[in-house]
């Protein structure tokens, strides 16, 4: 036997062939009568023919694992069941996340953080600002009661930073 340069069913519209000019393989499919190939596998790459129209698996009949030593460059990405990221998670653009989200070490936010509904803060001390030229502002009332941790220790105001009026009953 001499090389084989195309496999095939009898009428060659489903069919592997070699493409000795361009060093590669291309595979063919049936599609309206016509051989279309599909894929091609050329050095170092596997590859489909056209643009946005190969897909690897099914909905029933899925591949098992997927090993990539590389960039995994993905238009959009559906998780059906769990994600583990052992490194870096970076985003870029909006992130929406729908559920509970649970962290168990520390939360660094480099911009805003705009929350919207009940916030409740549990154990711990807080802390809000780090230096004098900082501001905590209330836009709503306060609901509870303002209690000092210490006894006899904190003052409201100072001798150079004065409430201007008091308002009590009682």
């Amino acid at each position: 036997g001499g090389n084989i340069f195309k496999i095939g069913d009898l009428d060659f519209l489903n069919k592997i062939e070699v493409d000795s000019t361009n060093n590669r393989w291309g595979f063919y499919v049936e599609v309206s009568s016509a051989a279309v190939e599909q894929i091609r596998i050329q050095d170092g790459a596997v590859v489909p023919v056209t643009d946005n129209d190969i897909d690897l698996g099914t909905t029933l009949l899925e591949f098992k694992d997927l090993f990539i030593d590389g960039t995994a460059h993905i238009d959009t990405l559906d998780v059906d069941e769990n994600a583990t990221v052992a490194g870096t998670l970076g985003v870029t653009g909006t992130t929406t996340l729908t559920g509970n989200v649970t962290t168990t070490n520390d939360l660094s936010v480099g911009g805003n953080l705009t929350v919207t509904g009940t916030t409740t803060f549990n154990g711990g001390t807080i802390t809000m600002g780090d230096a004098a030229t900082d501001n905590v502002v209330f836009g709503a009332d306060v609901d509870s009661n303002i209690i000092p941790d210490d006894d006899d220790t904190y003052d409201l105001g100072s001798s150079s930073q004065e409430w201007r009026n008091l308002y009590i009953d009682g």
